[in-house]
């Protein structure tokens, strides 16, 4: 019987290696991880191009295999140096393996070459948390905030920063600017004192008395 040929079919001919390349990150954005790394590896048999080595990274990183994220990683950095979507990557792997220090310096980097790599913004502030340095990640995400004001983590993450440095007023701004209402005060109707003991005799049958109040 006939069987319909499967998408690696197309890697058969040498042509046609980037289009398993471009399945590979169509299924990246899908989620389908496995699939992903098959379509690109078979797509760098082809054609070594940046994109594809990033994505793999992206995946290693994910499935923890960050000796193998960071050689793609690596392999997308030199041909493409001004892709700062690379060194994040990168100084996620860092941070994932404890070496702040490093990934540190691959978030500025990144950073340099894009303020508004949100990412870099976010881990890079997160990573000064830890370290009980606020001031520092509030600085690191205003700067984030202002190359991305659109960006809902940042806002958010900033919120709970003045938060926690007690500018409630600051947070609920920041909390409102990433798209989320703080606790929404109910108002309690202030009912006069006759008419609140009426209603208390009311309830206990005291009809006459209630009359009266």
């Amino acid at each position: 019987p006939f069987h319909f040929p499967g998408p690696w079919c197309v890697v058969q001919d040498p042509n046609l290696y980037p289009a398993s390349g471009n399945l590979g990150l169509l299924y990246l954005q899908k989620g389908l991880l496995d699939d992903a790394a098959v379509a690109l590896t078979k797509g760098l048999t082809g054609q070594s191009l940046p994109a594809y080595h990033k994505a793999l990274g992206k995946i290693m990183a994910d499935k923890k295999f960050y000796a193998l994220a960071l050689y793609h990683y690596g392999e997308a950095a030199l041909k493409a140096p001004g892709d700062a979507g690379i060194l994040t990557g990168q100084a996620e792997v860092y941070a994932a393996q404890g070496q702040t220090d490093r990934a540190t310096d691959e978030f500025r980097r990144a950073l340099l070459l894009d303020p508004s790599q949100e990412q870099a913004s976010l881990s890079l502030a997160e990573i000064y948390l830890q370290k009980n340095q606020q001031d520092t990640a509030l600085d690191i995400l205003k700067k984030g905030a202002v190359a991305s004001p659109r960006s809902s983590r940042i806002h958010l993450m900033l919120a709970d920063i003045y938060e926690k440095k007690g500018d409630l007023k600051q947070a609920e701004y920041e909390r409102l600017l990433g798209g989320k209402k703080g606790p929404q005060t109910v108002a309690v109707p202030v009912i006069p004192e006759g008419i609140q003991l009426g209603d208390q005799l009311a309830a206990k049958g005291e009809v006459d008395k209630a009359a009266e109040a």
